[in-house]
């Protein structure tokens, strides 16, 4: 058994003893996020938020409270009732700097005994490089104390023993299923594939064990959603959005139909992960899959039994809500994919053999990050105009009392089709400029008479910008200088 966790010098990572000092762990985790920060230097400076997270930001909870009972997120909503809330920066880099350590200590656990720790930095970059991570990353408001169950998970992993990463499982399943369903399974996932299993069949038996508790957690989890939802809500189980589409199965016939549904989403999903086709995707994964063959066959192992997890909860959520698993829930099967050239390079002692993983894991780590860089450049044009209105805005009314009242919707603005609603260019505006903002499209009643109003521009504001009756401000997107000029970007220097 392994030895008490000194926290003063190091870590005990497995029932081996290996030890890593916490020195390496913080130089990496700290190279983990300057990478992040190469990455993506707008988006943490000013990041993109999904309009349903603002609420999260700013503790209103009362919007929270009906997911509670069409899909069971009550630790999110506790989240949002504490009286304490912080910049949408802070939270963003915040949920960033928690998947890091999530990813370093995962990488430590492979790697304990590296000298000059090159191998741990690698496998911490693609393990936090991981492309459904920046998608679900828009939500950190939200998902934040999820994301802290994770990463306080991965410290287990490196701290304690066999037995400790077994029996406290439930304690971090049970709460993060409450936020979102995929940080139990990453949980699950980083264990089987940790080192410290024991060989032969015990070893076997003791992953099948595992996998019973992990799903024995799960069912008690959600059994403790469905009876808090009967509590407070009168109904015993989840009520799902109608705009969702659920389609729970009814019958065996039913049930088939929504596993191919679910397989047919998986295959497009990893297309999108890995950005090739699935034939070439294909056959990368297998040969990383028979390079660990080839140099640990107990590793390969439990890459295919996490990968049978991961997919069989997904296709069994599928069956049982008729909701397949988007593309940003996807995070654990990268784990899983990852982590094949990883204990690869662990157990290689040839160069050849070495040089060949290394290849293969820079593919990743290329992949990856450069899905994270994709990011960087989709949204920064939208935040970038988005700053400009404000500071126009506060040109005009610097005692911000003024009420925004804005005509058009964020798809006249550079890639504002990438906020996929029309209350976010709204919510982004309130946060900007710290004013009540009434969106026209959604209030076209409190918006009528505008047009008459309107008074000429209040220079020397631009002309998009109109003062009304009483001091508010009227915002026209059609006439801001990105439909005037060729290269919108100009506006915005």
């Amino acid at each position: 058994m392994a030895r008490p966790s000194d926290l003063s010098g190091s870590l005990s990572l497995d029932d081996r003893r290996a030890r890593v000092s916490l020195l390496q762990v913080a130089a990496i985790w700290a190279l983990t996020m300057g990478a992040y920060w190469a990455a993506l230097p707008e988006l943490l400076a000013d990041p993109f938020i999904r309009h349903d997270d603002y609420a999260a930001l700013r503790g209103r909870a009362d919007v929270y409270y009906g997911s509670t009972l069409s899909e069971g997120r009550w630790l999110n909503y506790w989240w949002a009732l504490r009286p304490v809330f912080f910049d949408h920066q802070a939270v963003f880099t915040a949920f960033l700097a928690l998947w890091a350590l999530a990813a370093t200590l995962f990488s430590a656990v492979i790697f304990p005994n590296d000298r000059f720790p090159w191998r741990m930095a690698l496998g911490a970059l693609i393990a936090g490089f991981c492309p459904p991570m920046i998608n679900i990353a828009l939500w950190p408001g939200t998902l934040l104390p999820g994301m802290a169950l994770v990463a306080g998970y991965t410290v287990i992993l490196a701290c304690g023993s066999l037995s400790a990463r077994f029996w406290i499982l439930p304690l971090f399943v049970i709460p993060a299923l409450m936020s979102h369903g995929s940080f139990p399974l990453v949980m699950a996932v980083m264990a089987l594939l940790a080192p410290g299993w024991v060989a032969g069949r015990r070893g076997g038996a003791q992953m099948i064990g595992f996998a019973a508790l992990f799903g024995a957690s799960l069912a008690i989890g959600t059994a403790l959603i469905f009876s808090v939802n009967w509590s407070v809500h009168g109904v015993f189980g989840v009520k799902i959005d109608d705009w969702r589409g659920a389609t729970p199965a009814q019958d065996l016939a039913s049930a088939a139909e929504m596993v191919v549904r679910y397989i047919n989403q998986l295959m497009v999903n990893l297309e999108n992960m890995f950005h090739v086709t699935l034939p070439i995707l294909s056959a990368v994964l297998v040969a990383a899959f028979i390079m660990l063959q080839s140099v640990d066959r107990r590793a390969a192992k439990r890459v295919f039994f996490a990968l049978a997890i991961v997919i069989g909860v997904q296709a069994a959520q599928a069956v049982a809500t008729g909701l397949l698993t988007p593309f940003r829930g996807q995070f654990p099967l990268w784990i899983v994919f990852a982590a094949m050239p990883l204990l690869a390079l662990r157990a290689a002692d040839q160069a050849v053999a070495r040089f060949a993983i290394i290849v293969v894991a820079a593919a990743f780590l290329t992949v990856g990050s450069w899905h994270w860089r994709l990011f960087e450049t989709t949204f920064s044009p939208y935040q970038a105009a988005t700053r400009a209105i404000a500071m126009d805005v506060a040109a005009v009314d610097p005692s911000r009392n003024a009420t925004l009242f804005v005509r058009g919707d964020a798809r006249e603005l550079p890639n504002g089709e990438e906020t996929q609603s029309s209350n976010a260019l709204g919510y982004r505006l309130e946060l900007l400029t710290g004013r009540d903002v009434v969106m026209c499209s959604l209030n076209p009643e409190d918006c009528a008479t505008f047009e008459a109003q309107s008074g000429p521009p209040f220079h020397p504001a631009p002309e998009y910008i109109r003062t009304l009756e009483g001091g508010d401000l009227l915002i026209r997107l059609r006439d801001t200088p990105v439909d005037k000029i060729e290269d919108p970007t100009k506006w915005l220097k």
